[in-house]
């Protein structure tokens, strides 16, 4: 959730170019989950640095495809994708589904869990 879609582009090229075919990620969204700790260095004694990075990252979450898409995002990094609610896999697993996560709730965001696994025919694959 810290990182911005260029650096979640080269985080996931870099996994996967670690990745054998076959292996698996897991990833969640939460929208509005953002929560920016207490930062301060000595270049940003204040926090005001990394507060303007949290306000830009909070602001591009709605458009960013790895987090509005994150199926076909994962496909362009050589990854196959499922992506389900969370809502449907707590029922799946026969456990209630906590207030915050009813897709029904007034003010829900749309939430997501996705596992992947690497495929053996994309271009990262051939490039190595």
């Amino acid at each position: 959730m810290y990182l911005d879609e260029r650096e979640r582009d080269l985080l996931l090229d870099r996994v996967g170019r670690l990745s054998s075919a076959g292996s698996r990620i897991a990833l969640d969204h939460r929208p509005g989950f953002i929560s920016p700790p207490p930062i301060s260095s000595t270049d940003d004694a204040s926090g005001d640095r990394a507060a303007a990075r949290f306000a830009a990252l909070a602001a591009a979450a709605s458009s960013d495809p790895s987090l509005i898409d994150p199926e076909a995002w994962l496909g362009r990094h050589g990854w196959r994708a499922k992506v389900e609610e969370p809502a449907a896999i707590f029922v799946g697993h026969g456990r209630p589904v906590p207030a915050q996560l009813q897709p029904t709730a007034a003010g829900a965001a749309h939430s997501w869990m996705a596992t992947a696994e690497r495929t053996a025919d994309d271009k990262y694959w051939r490039e190595a």
